[in-house]
């Protein structure tokens, strides 16, 4: 089993035949889900988990974050619209993107 910071009380989850995962039965810092990001982050290096998941020490976002996240938000808009049987006329997801990065 990969060593986890002993700060997490692990459960074992029987998820195949194969070896068990485990998982924090608790998460850190008030959070709400276990995101596939942090269990990876976990088993390949704890200490880098440590840093980030429960110290809090986030990278900055690179710029390639920072117009996925705004590609994101236009996305979003259209796929709600479409949601309510609107459409969101040409060009509204350049600005919408654009107000993003602002």
């Amino acid at each position: 089993m990969t060593e986890f910071p002993a700060a997490l009380e692990l459960i074992e989850l029987r998820l195949s035949d194969g070896p068990p995962v485990y998982a924090p039965k608790r998460l850190p810092g008030g959070k709400r889900h276990w995101s596939h990001s942090a269990q990876n982050q976990a088993e390949r290096c704890p200490a880098a988990y440590k840093h980030r998941y429960l110290d809090g020490n986030y990278d900055p976002p690179t710029g390639a974050m920072t117009l996925g996240g705004a590609f994101g938000t236009a996305l979003h808009a259209y796929y709600a619209a479409a949601l309510a049987s609107e459409q969101l006329p040409t060009g509204d997801g350049a600005d919408i993107a654009v107000a993003h990065l602002e």
